[in-house]
């Protein structure tokens, strides 16, 4: 009787679990659709440089003044959500509507190291910045 008990247990866990891997990666796919329908309307903006994490994403999070309560702030590699190599999108989520309210793609010839060491961290290609 323990046995099924274990087994039933077991059975009902993992559907758990494949039902939460299953919502994470519609959601992923989403994110970078939604990206990718943003990065179609907007312009690209050719640094014509290596992008600097500090000068170049940093900067433009910060001249935006955001607000931790309610701005989610983000960079998707190009590359892995359907932009050219060597490409930023640089976004923030809005958590009150859920949507990205601003946001900008960058292009250079490279990244720096501070900016190589963060987007190894990414998730599907994106990061969340705290």
């Amino acid at each position: 009787m323990d046995k099924m008990k274990t087994i039933i247990g077991l059975v009902i866990l993992s559907g758990i679990c494949y039902g939460i891997l299953k919502a994470n990666s519609k959601k992923r796919k989403i994110n970078k659709n939604i990206i990718l329908e943003l990065a179609k309307r907007g312009e690209t903006i050719d640094l014509n440089k290596e992008i600097s994490f500090m000068e170049d994403i940093m900067k433009f999070f910060k001249d935006l003044n955001l607000s931790s309560d309610t701005s989610i702030p983000f960079i998707a590699l190009g590359e892995k959500v359907g932009l050219p190599l060597n490409t930023i999108f640089e976004g923030v989520l809005d958590k009150n509507n859920n949507s990205i309210t601003n946001y900008r793609i960058i292009k250079g010839t490279g990244f720096d190291s501070q900016t190589n060491d963060i987007i190894s961290k990414a998730i599907d290609g994106i990061v969340v910045l705290k």
